[in-house]
């Protein structure tokens, strides 16, 4: 599992993904790579972490049976993120949910932190 969470933890001293409030941008992007389709889904979450927010981008390899319901200019959401490599199915490694609303739910085969910034967003 490639969550690349040394990134956040750079910038946000004891990092959980139960920081994260809500999302703000989604873009599921399909395309062909030597002769392979393939697909990732780029979301972009604001975390609030002891007073401080920040956005950061993750990017999910090769998502599959993507859950998502959305009302308004945002989506609040409990953020978890779960290893099931051990159920080895083919190609999908991690379960991303929203353990609250279960708003947001789907499968990957990984998952990379692509960028992580201070925000005077909050809500």
């Amino acid at each position: 599992m490639d969550k690349n969470i040394d990134l956040e933890k750079r910038k946000i001293s004891d990092f959980s993904f139960f920081d994260v409030k809500l999302i703000t941008d989604f873009h599921l992007k399909m395309f062909e790579e030597a002769f392979e389709k393939k697909a990732v889904l780029d979301i972009e979450f604001v975390i609030e972490r002891t007073g401080t927010w920040y956005k950061t981008i993750i990017r999910f390899h090769d998502p599959q049976e993507i859950k998502f319901e959305a009302g308004g200019n945002f989506l609040q959401v409990s953020l978890d993120i779960i290893n099931i490599s051990e159920r080895r199915w083919e190609n999908l490694n991690l379960e991303v949910t929203d353990f609250e609303d279960d708003r947001l739910h789907f499968y990957c085969s990984k998952a990379e932190v692509l960028d992580i910034r201070k925000t005077s967003y909050s809500f």
